[in-house]
């Protein structure tokens, strides 16, 4: 199989960024292409790519990888997306797992109106369709299948609080600038952490046992000081007896010593 060399910028079919493309060529052959290369409908003439050998431009930027070699469907298809589908939307880069399908029914989330299907055409009875359950085009009253969204790591914009998801169904707190491995109901360990240092530093397990540890030993320290400083004291005390009546003093010391003579003596 020859390969054809094609010294252009913008290769129609390489990716499909858009539903916007009315036409897409197939080429059954090898394609090269030398220099850079931009896709999307904001590429202009005579780009400036900076270095970049690869320029996926346009607004909300999403790819998707499919594997057709995959026994199941579970992880088949990944997405990675740049941004919200929709103009205006939150600004992030994420990844996560589509289904192949529309197979995910929109529920109602409690504002969606409630249309009266009895009739023809169906007619808004002015209720809400209570949250949790099927949503219903307006006037035909057709149910809705979207495509299923597993999210797997997901990096906010600081505009957008600067928070960071990692792990399958995790979700970002409210908290700006919070990292996230998991749900209300999804709880997953950190392992294999470096122990702290800095101040700023994560504490470990380790350095909690550390800290208990060092702390214990610290009370056994401050026991030891309150003994001897009571040692101390009674040693002054001592002192200034023997001092003021070093007669009795002797003695008591000779009647305790004769005493502990003959405590020990059949040891």
């Amino acid at each position: 199989m020859s390969k054809q060399v094609i010294k252009t910028l913008a290769l129609v079919g390489l990716f499909s960024l858009s539903s916007g493309v009315a036409n897409a060529s197939v080429v059954n052959d090898a394609q090269l292409i030398e220099g850079d290369l931009c896709v999307g409908f904001d590429c202009v003439n005579d780009e400036n790519f900076d270095g970049e050998l690869l320029r996926l431009k346009e607004n909300n930027v999403h790819i998707r990888l499919i594997d057709t070699s995959s026994i199941t469907q579970d992880h088949e298809s990944w997405n990675i997306g740049a941004n919200d589908s929709s103009n205006g939307g939150n600004a992030y880069l994420n990844l996560e797992v589509k289904s192949l399908t529309q197979d995910s029914l929109v529920l109602s989330d409690g504002t969606a109106p409630l249309w009266d299907c009895s009739v023809l055409p169906p007619i808004d009875t002015g209720e809400f369709i209570p949250a949790g359950e099927p949503f219903l085009t307006p006037y035909s009253c057709a149910q809705v299948y979207v495509f299923s969204q597993t999210p797997y790591a997901k990096f906010s914009s600081l505009n957008e609080g600067g928070g960071v998801t990692l792990g399958v169904n995790s979700q970002q707190k409210s908290d700006a600038n919070s990292v996230s491995v998991g749900n209300s109901e999804l709880t997953r360990m950190l392992v294999n952490v470096a122990a702290g240092i800095a101040d700023t530093d994560a504490l470990t397990q380790g350095n909690l046992i550390s800290l208990v540890a060092a702390n214990q030993a610290l009370d056994e320290l401050d026991k030891l000081d309150r003994k001897l400083a009571r040692i101390e004291r009674f040693v002054a005390v001592l002192t200034k007896f023997k001092a003021r009546f070093p007669y009795f003093y002797n003695f008591v010391k000779k009647h305790r010593l004769k005493k502990l003579t003959a405590a020990t003596s059949g040891l």
